[in-house]
Parts: structure tokens; sequence; C-alpha cells
């Protein structure tokens, strides 16, 4: 976001041709790396999700008070369309149909077949990494 902001800055004064041009070609590369980043990001949380959907209950682990913890550090690395995917899941588990702007959760509170399916889909995320 910074050197969007910083191209929007120097494409938008009156500077001399050349640093307009050239904030222009930059703003221009930053704009179509962006989108093709979240793009891709979309395509892989939607295919996580779709995997950590289908997984059968019938192989549910029971997690420890440490894997829980490991699993909330994972959690926290993941980027905001991962944790968008993420409340996604949590919402189909849970039927929730609620379209509020924030989700919170204790993983505690979550039933086995849920924490699993959350495991399903950090590992297909993270897997590429």
């Amino acid at each position: 976001m910074d050197l969007r902001n910083l191209c929007l800055y120097y494409a938008d004064r009156k500077f001399n041709n050349k640093i307009n041009y050239n904030a222009n070609q930059l703003l221009n590369f930053v704009e179509s790396t962006y989108k093709s980043f979240y793009t891709g990001m979309d395509k892989e949380y939607k295919d996580a999700l779709k995997i950590a959907l289908k997984m059968d209950n019938k192989n549910n682990k029971m997690f420890d008070e440490k894997e829980l913890e490991a699993m909330v550090e994972q959690l926290k690395k993941l980027n905001p369309k991962h944790l968008i995917g993420l409340a996604k899941l949590i919402k189909a588990q849970l039927n929730d149909k609620s379209d509020d702007k924030y989700y919170e959760f204790d993983l505690n509170d979550l039933d086995m077949n849920t924490l699993n399916k959350i495991d399903c889909y950090i590992k297909h995320i993270t897997k590429d990494k």
C-alpha cells in the first residue's frame, strides 16, 4: 500500500514528464501485481476450503493444548484472504447465516470435527510455503 500511495503521489503531481511517466509505469506494475496476487489467492483459499468442507468426520483426531496453541500461531500467519476462507469454513460448520463484518470464535469452543476441518484447511493453504 505504501508503494501504491507513493506512486499515486508522484503520478498526480506536476513534476517533470519523466518522473510522471515513471511513476505511472510503476503504479501500473504495482496494480497488476496486486490484482494477480489476490486473484490467485482467491483460488487457493477456495480450493482449500472445498477440500476441508468435504473432509469426512470419521478420522477426527483429538487436539491437545499444545496442538491448539500451534494452530493459533498458524492462524495468526494467514493473510486476510485466507482468514476470509477460515471464517466461511467455521460459519458453514456452525450453520451461521449472518453477514456480520467481524467474526469472532474461540478454538476451545469448537467441536472436534470443526477443528479437524480447520487443521485440514491450514495444511492445504500452507503446503506450498
